[in-house]
């Protein structure tokens, strides 16, 4: 069946703006937005061929909702004019992708969508509503109605939206009429957060209700509420989507075209574009059928340019060292309880001279760290040190000999340190007054700078690239029950972080070639943070490793 994919051209211009470096042309026009938008677009029509596709984008002026509530977004701060200055080359760019644009005046972008969705219902027509914006998730629908948060890989379904907010979709706009919003500066009711909020929907079932039985609410919550009756009522107003505007809506004029090359080509060259011109243009590559003008199935390419890549599943040979196709049964590790061993591993590591890290905290907070294990790996395998277990019948390295031991490595510039939180591991040692030198490779940073619209925490990224599970915390239990790492089980904590310590070193051989590769940065459009002036040293820079990297 057809689906017809919607995208919130507003949402994805403003998170592409504030998530890329601030590319320009050689004539100084700033394109990151842009360039970011293009390219979630030309995913979209490659990854999920849609039958239908839409851009809706705000109208450039005040809308309805300035003249129910004046303070509506009135919090905001003034847009970059160089953002500004982009959004009608994005509009320029949907045209250009033979998309359809939708955009009316008086209206939001979330109100043009929410029209159309009422229609594809209407036609029984699948929708997937591509946006960040919590807002859209009234409109979540059984199967009928889905948003997918590309950013986040996650498609939002019935369960989906109940799981983080609590209520089901069609409770949304009751949810937010009581708790305001503070992102569109909606009021809601003065002293409800989500939790009450929640809390009153589950019991009461939708806002009408609870207005209406204020008074035989309990406490300070049923005043609060009897006070913020009309404030409630204001900010439904605000939220509940419109769909009825007169968008024409005209089934076929949706229809998901195939590229018109001319066209394409000449906005990729206008606005420089050289990777998207060479992959899309450069062999007339027809990218809504998959197929070259002689009908042929186009064979994939993999652009030079890394920031062309959106899936490195593909890429697994180009990693530095070879990866074992199945990664869980290649795991291992082991555990370092003696001095003796902690030296020989110290000594490993030299002779590697290479090693990712994971360090264990008895709490999250590391004002003031307490070290309770550390789990390194190096050439295929991990080892876990355990240092401050609550057992006191188990075998333990003493923090003093950890120390000793361990910091001659952490400070040698020669030994090069990878890790999913460079800066976590860095600052834990550094307060615990140990040298940390030689930090390398982050390959959480590695991932933003090669694809900026993913997750990049390292349970995501190494299911998405290795297919391998890093496992969670929760063998430490849940809620009140929930213990530290020093009352666990030195075995269970041992598996936890010889997994990601293993699943960082890995990612670092995937990641490391598509880093190298990266488009140099022309100088000019960054300030040394070290010395405060313009980098000028050199012909360009790598994002990753000349400008992320240093300033970690």
């Amino acid at each position: 069946m057809k689906k017809f994919y919607i995208v919130d051209g507003n949402a994805y211009i403003h998170r592409a703006y504030h998530a890329l470096p601030p590319l320009s042309t050689s004539s100084r026009v700033q394109i990151n937005a842009v360039f970011g938008f293009v390219k979630l677009l030309l995913k979209i029509k490659e990854n999920f061929k849609p039958g239908y596709f839409a851009v809706c984008f705000d109208y450039p002026s005040k809308n309805f909702r300035h003249n129910l509530f004046k303070e509506y977004k009135a919090h905001r701060k003034p847009i970059d004019e160089a953002l500004i200055n982009q959004m009608p080359i994005a509009r320029e760019a949907v045209e250009a992708l033979n998309i359809k644009k939708v955009e009316i005046e008086n209206y939001e972008a979330d109100d043009l969508i929410a029209s159309i969705v009422k229609k594809n219902r209407e036609n029984k027509i699948e929708t997937v509503i591509v946006t960040g914006d919590k807002d859209i998730m009234q409109l979540v629908f059984g199967e009928e109605v889905l948003v997918w948060n590309d950013s986040k890989e996650i498609m939002f379904g019935n369960s989906e939206v109940e799981e983080k907010f609590g209520v089901s979709p069609n409770q949304i706009i009751d949810l937010f009429s009581l708790m305001g919003d503070a992102s569109d500066n909606v009021p809601g009711v003065k002293g409800i957060g989500e939790k009450t909020a929640v809390k009153l929907i589950k019991e009461y079932g939708n806002l009408e209700n609870i207005l209406s039985n204020a008074e035989s609410i309990a406490g300070k919550t049923g005043k609060l509420i009897a006070e913020g009756r009309e404030s409630a009522l204001l900010s439904r107003k605000l939220i509940e989507l419109k769909n009825d505007v007169p968008i024409g809506y005209g089934l076929e004029s949706f229809e998901n075209k195939s590229l018109d090359i001319e066209k394409a080509a000449a906005f990729f060259k206008k606005y420089e574009f050289k990777s998207l011109f060479e992959k899309y243009c450069g062999k007339a590559s027809d990218n809504g059928s998959g197929k070259t003008k002689d009908g042929k199935e186009k064979e994939k390419e993999n652009s030079a340019e890394i920031s062309d890549k959106a899936d490195f599943k593909s890429n697994r040979e180009k990693a530095v060292f070879d990866i074992p196709e199945n990664l869980e049964a290649s795991f291992n590790y082991e555990i370092i309880n003696s001095t003796d061993k902690l030296k020989t591993l110290v000594s490993e590591i030299e002779a590697c001279g290479i090693f990712s890290i994971k360090t264990i905290l008895n709490s999250p907070n590391y004002i003031k760290p307490h070290i309770v294990g550390a789990s390194v790996s190096i050439d295929g395998k991990s080892y876990y040190i355990p240092v401050s277990h609550n057992i006191l019948t188990a075998q333990q390295i003493d923090f003093e000999q950890f120390k000793e031991i361990f910091s001659p490595v952490l400070a040698s510039k020669k030994i090069k340190k990878i890790s999913s939180s460079l800066k976590f591991e860095r600052n834990i040692y550094k307060i615990l007054g140990i040298d940390i030198e030689g930090l390398f490779f982050d390959v959480s940073i590695a991932s933003y700078c090669l694809n900026t619209f993913k997750s990049h925490d390292i349970t995501s990224l190494s299911k998405e690239y290795l297919n391998f599970e890093t496992g969670d915390d929760s063998f430490l239990g849940r809620g009140a029950k929930k213990i530290s790492f020093a009352d666990s089980q030195i075995e269970q904590t041992a598996v936890y972080a010889a997994r990601i310590a293993f699943a960082s070193f890995a990612l670092y051989k995937i990641f490391k070639d598509g880093i190298d590769k990266l488009p140099l940065i022309p100088p000019d459009l960054f300030i040394d943070f070290h010395s405060g002036g313009v980098l000028g040293a050199k012909e360009g820079y790598n994002l990753f490793s000349d400008i992320e990297m240093p300033i970690l």
